[in-house]
């Protein structure tokens, strides 16, 4: 539900991005020393080139099964979400968060995803 919220406001729906998974998992890493209760369910190793989540990297790997979250070139560098993905989240995952989560917290994910999307750009 978080990682869904935070590609959202990636804002990729409509335009493919350039897709560092590094970057996600580094930025994903610095705000759970910021917020650790927020992101509590992702752990993360230190022992390879950057800080790495398996759990992060599961669920990417489901979005992309599912077609949530799809390549468009061969190479598997550029990723678009799928069509009412963003519809879908605004209307049931964002009110399932909301359920459980504050609203500041519903922030920070998505800042998280336009930090994301920043650092992409500038790459």
């Amino acid at each position: 539900m978080k990682i869904r919220i935070i590609l959202k406001e990636m804002k990729m729906e409509e335009k493919p991005i350039r897709f560092d998974e590094e970057v996600l998992h580094r930025i994903l890493y610095t705000y759970k020393k910021r917020y650790p209760k927020l992101l509590k369910e992702f752990s993360f190793s230190l022992s390879g080139t950057y800080p790495y989540s398996q759990l992060l990297e599961r669920i990417l790997i489901r979005a992309k099964i599912s077609r949530t979250l799809k390549t468009t070139n061969p190479d598997f560098e550029e990723v678009q979400l799928s069509k009412n993905t963003s519809l879908y989240v605004e209307e049931r995952i964002e009110t399932e968060f909301l359920e459980e989560y504050s609203k500041s917290d519903l922030d920070i994910l998505k800042n998280i995803g336009k930090d994301i999307k920043r650092t992409l750009a500038e790459a």
